[in-house]
């Protein structure tokens, strides 16, 4: 928790003390962070009463087992499901009803996504199976993620596609630029 109140915003919202309790976001996260924490710690008995508290409240299932970096943020906590295995480095931002988790066997840790850093996952997409999204991604709405993606690509479609990349991969693609953005598009798209 205390790493997401050193950003200082929260969803765009200046965040001090006590008023981060009244954001069900955070409350989300500060929740998912505790529940691993306990279940890290052993206390396996008190992370699943947290787990459940947070399904409860947010409508948010994020399984103690799955490692998030620092500066996670749910935008709108409905329907967000993060399996166990999965692992996410830092700022990741996902909106309402993503799923992160496994293709396969879930019991397997193997099978899950594993994210970069600066990734947003918007709402309504998939990530499933034993693949690496790069760092700096955006996976449009409704997406279905099934292959890896590169650092700096933009991803939308079931199934996902690559439609774009940010700047940094201009000279690397075959892209032009879009006017008004930092965003690069394929010319065939």
């Amino acid at each position: 928790m205390e790493r997401e109140l050193q950003i200082g915003e929260w969803n765009n919202r200046k965040v001090k003390g006590l008023s981060a309790l009244a954001n069900p976001q955070l409350r989300a996260v500060m929740l998912s962070r505790w529940s691993r924490k306990s279940y890290r710690r052993g206390w396996k008995w008190w992370s699943k009463v947290l787990w459940n508290l947070n399904i409860t409240l947010h409508g948010t299932e994020i399984s103690p087992q799955a490692d998030l970096g620092p500066g996670f943020r749910i935008m709108h906590s409905v329907g967000v499901v993060i399996g166990k295995g999965a692992r996410a480095g830092s700022h990741l931002t996902v909106y309402q009803n993503v799923t992160i988790g496994a293709k396969g066997d879930p019991s397997d840790h193997s099978s899950y996504p594993r994210i970069g850093d600066n990734v947003t996952l918007y709402a309504g997409c998939i990530v499933m199976g034993n693949i690496r999204i790069g760092s700096h991604v955006q996976v449009g709405a409704n997406s279905v993620v099934l292959k890896d993606v590169p650092d700096y690509a933009i991803v939308a479609g079931v199934p996902a596609q690559i439609i774009g990349y940010a700047n940094r991969q201009a000279s690397k693609h075959n892209v032009a630029r879009s006017s008004g953005n930092n965003v690069l598009l394929k010319k065939d798209f």
